[in-house]
């Protein structure tokens, strides 16, 4: 597979679709940083309990458990809070939702087969992804930061409603 498509289609959904869509850009970079920790050390188990349930001698059963793994927490994210974002606070969740289209796309790659990450890793794109993943990542949770701030809610007062006289 061309980096450029899996990029488009990986980092384009967890990347672009929250921006587009004014989902919380936040939620879907934290639950892909859940979703990467999940792939790693739930995915051996459930494959146990897959190969063991049905026949999958065929199926890279250990890729798409990890892929899934990885991808469905920030997916449902977007889905979830399509439209939650206010356009005055949109412009603070296209940093995460960046950071998160990038941290995604290195990510799903590292869970392909071996053939086609080498194919994938060696690619132009990826590599100056790669020099920029360590920014990513800390772009992306200073700015989940800055957005507990941001939206951080305002305390009741309930002294200050004016009754009506």
């Amino acid at each position: 597979m061309n980096a450029y498509v899996l990029i488009a289609i990986v980092g384009g959904i967890i990347g672009i679709l929250p921006i587009v869509w004014r989902s919380k850009g936040a939620h879907v970079f934290l639950l892909l940083c859940a979703g990467s920790l999940l792939s790693a050390s739930v995915s051996g188990t459930l494959v146990s309990e897959i190969r063991s349930a049905a026949s999958t001698e065929n199926i890279p059963v250990q890729n798409i458990v990890q892929g899934v793994l990885l991808l469905l927490p920030a997916v449902l994210a977007i889905l979830l809070s399509k439209g939650s974002v206010k356009k005055k606070k949109a412009p603070f969740h296209i940093l995460p939702s960046l950071a998160a289209g990038i941290l995604a796309y290195l990510w799903f790659i590292r869970i392909l087969p071996f053939d086609q990450f080498s194919a994938l890793e060696n690619a132009e794109v990826t590599q100056q992804l790669m020099r920029i993943r360590d920014t990513a990542l800390i772009a992306g949770i200073l700015s989940c930061l800055a957005l507990v701030f941001v939206d951080k809610p305002k305390p009741d007062d309930l002294g200050s409603k004016k009754k009506d006289k």
